[in-house]
């Protein structure tokens, strides 16, 4: 299987292609894996390049080599106007010039360190586990507490484990669910949680809590508003699966099953999220 070129898949990110070559890459997206990871580099580059502030020059540094260009005298500048033709002139352009080389060392160097944890956790990555859920969803969400550092934790320790968070991980959830596994994880420099639970039949669900981020990467899934309750959030669709969020100020709670009644939804929503005012949730 070929992959996309990179300059079409540019152009697809940035919705520059006709509706055959959009639809075409989707249909090609959905069985290559390579390339859904080069479309997540690029939308985790926009994030972080929005996500860089351009730090202002030092108060008086243009004030300062004003000053030391202006003290040059009359003698000093017809010297140099007869030594070097132009060169009072081009020592004005240099320092100018020095100037603007100053500002961009700056501002590339806010871009590197935007880079950094702060950036990294403006993305929560769901496509390791939303590209894979089809083929096992125990494997799928094996493979994302992998990808995001995954640690198996005491339940008991989860809210020490991120503390910034408001959630719960309770031992039974509405409608038979046990709960089976606790994972502490990492979203760049920021702590989530995730809890796998099952039920007598066999019946896989998972919860995962991550700090509110401005994006969460789907891959090429679509993301639905919705409303859970009393809640408004969002739902992400894969095949029988179903992603649902819903995030207050400190945490997007997010619940992965193959539960189709919104009231079932709902109950699940409040046991994990028992604190989550009707007036704060939020869609992304």
């Amino acid at each position: 299987m070929s992959c996309v070129e990179s300059e079409l898949l540019g152009r697809f990110f940035d919705e520059e292609v006709s509706e055959t070559e959009r639809t075409e890459i989707e249909s090609h997206l959905r069985q290559c894996s390579h390339c859904v990871s080069k479309l997540a580099e690029l939308s985790l580059m926009r994030d972080n390049i929005a996500s860089v502030q351009t730090p202002d020059p030092p108060s008086g540094l243009w004030n300062s080599i004003k000053a030391s260009l202006d003290s040059e005298t009359p003698t000093q500048r017809m010297v140099q106007s007869q030594n070097l033709p132009g060169s009072g002139r081009f020592r004005r352009f240099r320092a100018v010039a020095g100037i603007a080389a100053a500002v961009g060392i700056i501002c590339t160097a806010a871009f590197w360190i935007g880079r950094g944890d702060s950036a990294q956790a403006a993305a929560v990555d769901f496509t390791v586990l939303l590209d894979s859920i089809s083929e096992g969803a125990v494997e799928a969400f094996d493979r994302f507490i992998t990808h995001h550092s995954g640690q198996a934790i005491d339940p008991t320790d989860a809210h020490r484990s991120a503390p910034d968070l408001d959630f719960e991980v309770p031992a039974d959830l509405p409608g038979g669910w046990r709960r089976a596994k606790t994972y502490r994880l990492e979203f760049g420099g920021s702590r989530g949680i995730a809890a796998s639970y099952t039920r007598n039949d066999g019946e896989f669900l998972a919860t995962i809590f991550h700090p509110p981020v401005k994006k969460e990467n789907f891959g090429t899934h679509k993301d639905y508003p919705c409303v859970v309750g009393k809640h408004r959030g969002h739902s992400v669709k894969i095949g029988e699966w179903r992603m649902m969020h819903l995030t207050d100020p400190t945490t997007c709670h997010c619940v992965l099953s193959r539960v189709t009644d919104d009231a079932q939804l709902a109950e699940l929503m409040s046991a994990i999220a028992p604190r989550s005012k009707p007036s704060e949730g939020h869609g992304h």
